[in-house]
């Protein structure tokens, strides 16, 4: 994710808004759900928020963190929130379920940041093959898990040999480095160092 693209995209967040406030004589509040915990990828909307940029447009927006893209997804539908914060693998599934009707309107990542993290000592996985009855903890709502199972059959796999737990997202770091699990489904926003 770059730093431009995240402002670019809080910008049309807040184009959006305007013209949502320009349309109707009176404001009303407006949410925007997070696809999790605030974390890195989501400042460019607090920095606007802090710095009263939807206040000036003449709208009271607040920021919900979520369980996850699926939840903030589904916080869409009846419209508890106006706008949700998604990955476009999650929508997809969603819209292909039937269970979201949303648009996306901007996309921020320019690759998918689906990753699966390992710390097994000896785990070495370095073949699609070896991902086979491995366990990965998930959060029961993640398009993640949709995004591991395409991988799979994609490389001639089954979708079901990777076996997924449902975990709280917000713990699996934790749980992976005391090793409570042996692997976790989560998002890649950088290279790692060398």
């Amino acid at each position: 994710m770059r730093i431009g693209s995240s402002l670019r995209s809080a910008a049309l967040l807040g184009a959006g808004l305007c013209l949502a406030a320009e349309a109707g004589a009176q404001t009303a509040p407006v949410t925007f759900a997070l696809d999790s915990r605030a974390l890195g990828q989501h400042a460019a909307r607090y920095v606007a928020l802090e710095k009263g940029y939807y206040k000036a447009a003449g709208l009271d927006v607040a920021i919900a963190p979520s369980a996850g893209a699926g939840q903030a997804i589904q916080s869409v539908e009846p419209k508890a929130v106006q706008f949700a914060f998604s990955d476009v693998a999650g929508l997809t599934a969603a819209r292909a379920g039937g269970v979201a009707t949303a648009r996306i309107v901007d996309v921020i990542y320019q690759k998918s940041p689906h990753a699966i993290f390992l710390l097994r000592s000896g785990a070495n996985v370095t073949k699609p093959e070896q991902l086979e009855g491995l366990e990965i903890a998930s959060g029961a709502g993640s398009p993640g898990r949709k995004v591991i199972e395409a991988f799979m059959t994609s490389k001639g796999l089954k979708a079901n040999a990777v076996k997924f737990n449902n975990v709280d997202p917000a713990a699996s770091v934790a749980m992976l480095a005391e090793k409570k699990t042996p692997a976790i489904e989560t998002f890649a926003m950088s290279m790692p160092a060398s």
